[in-house]
């Protein structure tokens, strides 16, 4: 049998070729023309400078921006900011996460050999952007949590429709469907005038609040009002579609961010009831929980999420709080030698 985490022997891949603009430190692009870039599955060029693969820890990307964490050898990983001017960046940036995870992961199960430790490597492949997640040392749970694009997902072939879609609010940071979002303000004042805008991925319970605040402000100027009705629109029509086995997540969340656990605990409970495991889903109870100071419960959800998902950094932090908030020794220990985390 073929070994799945040992580097491919076949020739390099076709060549991916792409333009792109380095970022300074303020996250401003850099000069006027854009320079090359090519991926051909084992080298990364960028304008000349040429590295493998392996030096590429993970590939994030925010819109049209990629940042390369790397690794070097003369200190602790640095990163490279870039504007992918030509291609796209999310097909570029699962690229490298897909190679790179699957050396590691190769590096990983020969180090446990050669320590004689060969039986508890342990890798799944991610269903949605195919990186290799290394899970050794970690209970085998339904699902994985993926860093190379922050998914939680569902082993196996029933995976729920939308899961693929669900990440972190940047504005309020519950598992929703996040979807790019622009504010886009207009201000005239006598002789001055301009706009202003800013985009992010938000979920559609903190788009409305957001596209509200957008309509008024820019009913005084009018010239903005077209937008953020457009906006507004969104915020009210797309979350249900995007998720279909998630219903009543966004109105969960909305009523967990305003306080109302009581009403957000049984909209959560109704959709874990028809999932197969769902880690996200019990992580944002255990935050409303948690907020609601009602640490009893919220350490029984994110358990629930836990067992659902063994490797998810957000909510191992979450548990150890709890546990030695509330002296529970032993459980903040055991979590501490899964995590690798001293004492």
């Amino acid at each position: 049998m073929t070994d799945p985490y040992s580097p491919p022997s076949a020739p390099a891949r076709a060549l991916t070729s792409f333009k792109f603009k380095f970022l300074d430190g303020d996250g401003k692009e850099q000069g006027f023309f854009s320079k090359k870039g090519a991926f051909d599955g084992r080298h990364l060029k960028l304008d000349g400078d040429e590295l493998p693969v392996e030096v590429v820890l993970r590939a994030e990307r925010r819109f049209n921006r990629l940042f390369l964490v790397i690794l070097r050898s003369d200190g602790p990983p640095g990163t490279i900011g870039m504007a992918i001017t030509k291609g796209k960046a999310g097909n570029l940036a699962r690229d490298l996460n897909r190679e790179s995870s699957q050396r590691w992961a190769d590096l990983e199960r020969r180090g446990l050999e050669e320590a004689g430790q060969g039986e508890t490597f342990r890798a799944e492949t991610c269903p949605y952007c195919e990186a290799t997640v290394t899970c050794s040392g970690f209970p085998r749970t339904r699902q994985i949590y993926c860093k190379y694009c922050d998914s939680l997902a569902t082993l196996g072939d029933q995976r729920p429709r939308g899961e693929s879609s669900l990440g972190l609010c940047d504005s309020c940071n519950y598992y929703a469907s996040p979807q790019p979002f622009t504010t886009f303000y207009f201000y005239f004042l006598l002789i001055v005038y301009g706009f202003s805008s800013n985009k992010r991925y938000m979920c559609h319970s903190c788009m409305r609040g957001e596209a509200w605040k957008m309509l008024l402000i820019n009913l005084i100027f009018i010239l903005g009002v077209p937008f953020a009705l457009i906006q507004l629109v969104r915020a009210y029509q797309g979350g249900r579609m995007s998720m279909p086995d998630f219903p009543q997540l966004d109105a969960a969340n909305a009523a967990a961010k305003a306080g109302k656990w009581s009403k957000a605990q049984p909209l959560y409970e109704a959709i874990c009831a028809r999932l197969p495991a769902a880690a996200a889903v019990r992580y944002n109870q255990g935050l409303c929980l948690l907020e609601a100071e009602r640490l009893r419960e919220a350490t029984d959800a994110f358990e629930l999420a836990d067992h659902d998902c063994s490797n998810f950094p957000a909510l191992g932090n979450q548990l150890l709080g709890l546990y030695e908030r509330s002296g529970r020794e032993d459980a903040a220990a055991a979590l501490r030698q899964r995590w690798g985390v001293e004492g």
